[in-house]
């Protein structure tokens, strides 16, 4: 099935590996709020962790569920509390963000696959017609590729990434009022395409933290 989850993501969106995990975390907190806000050893994880990272917690909201965040979150604010009181005025220390750890190993496991895929001449088709990946994911699937699987890739990178410089030249240049009434083509969000290919796209829709 990864293999299969990882071809469709190649053509869609920007980097495969970022939209996968990014649907990963929104299938998991949609299950933590439908199937699990009262199972005692999540709760006990997320006191332990005081709660979700800030990008998290913002993801956490997007579900829409006010009263099981409010049912968690009386869990950490009274062990906060408690912390604060066994403390001597010195933090104690938290464990990581639970989504944080499942994200990590989420794009862990898709980037491993697409290593080994990628020698599949499908899926090569798949990537090249594709946006490929972000730079981050792109050094990790570099990492454990084999010789071939390595020299595709930065192949196929090299040709992506000088497309989007010189859509990015095109939308600077039709931006100058000398050229403004040149009306903007697929350069027109080359901008958002360069930030996401640079820095890799969050599950909610802020930077990526913890990974």
């Amino acid at each position: 099935m990864v293999y299969y989850d990882l071809r469709a993501a190649l053509q869609d969106g920007t980097c495969s590996v970022c939209d996968l995990v990014a649907q990963a975390t929104a299938r998991r907190l949609r299950f933590l709020f439908h199937e699990c806000i009262t199972d005692p050893g999540v709760r006990m994880e997320l006191r332990a962790s005081l709660g979700f990272c800030p990008r998290h917690a913002s993801a956490a909201v997007q579900q829409g569920h006010a009263l099981g965040i409010a049912m968690i979150y009386q869990d950490v604010v009274n062990q906060a509390r408690s912390r604060l009181s066994t403390s001597n005025a010195k933090s104690p220390a938290r464990s990581s963000c639970p989504e944080c750890v499942s994200e990590r190993e989420d794009e862990t496991r898709y980037v491993r696959a697409l290593a080994n895929d990628l020698i599949d001449a499908e899926m090569q088709a798949a990537y090249a017609a594709g946006p490929g990946l972000c730079l981050r994911h792109l050094d990790m699937a570099l990492a454990q590729s084999r010789a071939q699987v390595r020299a595709f890739l930065c192949m196929q990178e090299e040709t992506k990434l000088g497309r989007l410089a010189w859509e990015l030249g095109e939308f600077i240049r039709k931006s100058d009022f000398n050229h403004s009434h040149e009306s903007m083509a697929d350069e027109r969000d080359s901008w958002l395409r360069a930030l996401t290919k640079i820095a890799g796209r969050a599950p909610c829709g802020d930077r990526r933290c913890g990974l």
